[in-house]
């Protein structure tokens, strides 16, 4: 029996249904199996992950159904202390039936290739894979042909602290921004982060963007001031509007024991379990910068103000993302009762392209998981 073609395109307006269902049918393996969903458009979150965002989709035929399909952000990046656009390459899900067509996977990468990347943009991507995803990550760093390269990069660790609604030592200090102390807040993200290899490029239009940072509004930046200076800031970003981490199980014997942990689990600072079905109520610690030299004075007290924030809006965890290495998640660790997701971080690019001049450097590095 003759299998069927698989064709690429740019994915047309009436599919984004589709691509939809495809994220509710592909949980991620972990201590908790999530299905990142993004209802209810997917391109509203596309919108936040970079000044473009494209789909190319999988369909059988030319006008078939979609069966497959990857999204490409290209955001801001700061690299040597210039402004660079970079790509992320994300959600690439594919139906069951077609999940393992190699065949598929090649005619998508190619049409990345030829359609997608531009000249005027650094020559690999970024993406990230968890850990625990072995199979993509065997099948991805096999070298298969007509695959791009996938260089394994750093560790990735997502951070996931419980909401709280006490009050903590260190938090005198730590204010609301508004709109006028806004502008002093991101001139500070840029002056801190133009030492962070692909850390963003925030910019103030950016934060008053609807679009560009959806449900992101100059009051939820925090920031920490000291004698007239500010020394350290974060926003907590609400996405659950349009991004949402829905539970699908849990590892032996976590699920066994769930409601026992989530009983116990404010004595320890564990962050409460969903039932399955049920999405993870969270907020990201965005744009969180700290002046050199005081993250272990600053950054906890950012944090806490940010727990407690979030427990007043009735949110249950908190979410950082830091690569292994940076100060900031030592001290976050050290400081927190935290559960953790490991990811990989990948650089994509074709054997043929130049990377080694504009790969980062050992220096201090920070990707922002707001935006992944």
């Amino acid at each position: 029996m003759m299998r069927t073609s698989v064709e690429i395109g740019y994915a047309k307006p009436e599919e984004e249904g589709s691509l939809r269902q495809i994220l509710r049918q592909s949980p991620m393996p972990g201590w908790v199996t999530l299905t990142y969903e993004r209802e209810p458009n997917i391109n509203w979150a596309g919108e936040v992950e970079g000044h473009k965002h494209q789909f190319g989709v999988a369909r059988t035929g030319k006008n078939g159904p979609t069966v497959g399909f990857f999204g490409r952000s290209v955001r801001n990046v700061l690299l040597n202390q210039k402004v660079e656009q970079m790509g992320y390459l994300s959600q690439l899900r594919f139906d069951p039936s077609f999940r393992y067509r190699l065949s598929a996977l090649r005619k998508g990468y190619a049409f990345w290739r030829d359609h997608i990347r531009k000249a005027d943009e650094l020559p690999y991507d970024l993406t990230s894979i968890l850990v625990d995803n072995e199979p993509a990550r065997r099948l991805l760093e096999s070298d298969a042909p007509g695959f791009p390269v996938y260089l394994p990069w750093k560790q990735y660790s997502t951070i996931i602290i419980r909401s709280s609604r006490r009050k903590s030592l260190g938090q005198a200090l730590v204010k609301r921004s508004n709109l006028e102390t806004l502008p002093k807040i991101i001139s500070f993200i840029q002056s801190t982060y133009k030492d962070y290899a692909l850390a963003p490029y925030v910019s103030e239009e950016d934060v008053n963007s609807d679009v560009r940072t959806r449900g992101l509004s100059p009051s939820d930046f925090l920031y920490f001031e000291e004698g007239g200076e500010i020394l350290g800031c974060l926003g907590l970003w609400n996405q659950n509007a349009f991004k949402q981490s829905i539970v699908q199980g849990y590892r032996p014997p976590l699920g066994i024991f769930r409601s026992a942990v989530n009983m116990v689990g404010p004595l320890f600072g564990w962050p409460r379990l969903p039932t399955v079905g049920q999405p993870i109520d969270q907020a990201f610690l965005a744009f969180c910068a700290i002046k050199n030299g005081l993250e272990k004075e600053i950054l906890p007290s950012l944090i806490s103000a940010a727990r407690e924030e979030a427990g007043r809006l009735g949110l249950t965890v908190v979410l950082g993302g830091w690569v292994e290495g940076e100060a900031a998640l030592s001290i976050v660790r050290d400081t927190f009762m935290t559960m953790e997701y490991k990811s990989i971080l990948y650089f994509v690019h074709w054997p043929e392209d130049k990377v080694e001049s504009v790969l980062p450097s050992q220096g201090k590095i920070h990707v922002e998981l707001a935006t992944l």
